[in-house]
């Protein structure tokens, strides 16, 4: 029972398929014997109740034509109305609040992985710049050539920012587009 079927307000649940497998569930949850088979039965009940042109919305009708298909013993059927109400209500109460919440969850979700990948991106373009072999020094004019350690770790800037923001933007296509 993952994910509750929706019911609208004076709306029948059985325009939503998953309304009649969630109501057996629960029924099941409760003790009923519900079987694949009263599944089935209870789905070409439903079908045929529509063909006929009944009014599925009637929720009276539809208890009395469904009790004799989901109940064993007389028991269940004197307690199968209040347990179908009771189903009703929680599907009712809980179905806007699960919906909003799994939205929520959805897009708080959603922002977590874009901050991820944006750190991930500026982390990785940043390490290419600093890393990214410089092209050598044109020789000094003077004769006699001295190699100086500070030398070694210069960086163009203009050639590291082009390459950093070419980074930088292949990185943000491929993430977010």
């Amino acid at each position: 029972m993952g994910q509750q079927p929706q019911l609208n307000s004076g709306a029948s649940p059985w325009t939503n398929p998953a309304a009649l497998a969630d109501l057996l569930d629960y029924l099941r949850a409760q003790g009923f014997k519900i079987t694949a088979d009263e599944y089935a039965v209870a789905q070409d009940l439903v079908l045929a109740l529509i063909a006929r042109g009944e009014d599925i919305n009637d929720i009276a009708t539809l208890k009395t034509f469904l009790a004799p298909v989901l109940c064993k013993s007389p028991t269940q059927q004197m307690n199968f109305s209040a347990y179908f109400d009771r189903w009703r209500g929680r599907i009712e109460r809980t179905e806007p609040l699960a919906a909003e919440r799994e939205i929520e969850t959805a897009g708080k979700r959603g922002r977590l992985w874009s901050w991820v990948l944006a750190a991930l991106a500026l982390v990785l373009g940043t390490t290419t710049v600093l890393l990214w072999p410089q092209p050598p020094a044109p020789p000094s004019p003077v004769t006699h050539y001295r190699y100086l350690p500070e030398q070694a770790l210069r960086v163009d800037p203009v050639a590291s920012l082009e390459i950093f923001i070419s980074i930088a933007l292949f990185l943000g296509l491929l993430f977010f587009a």
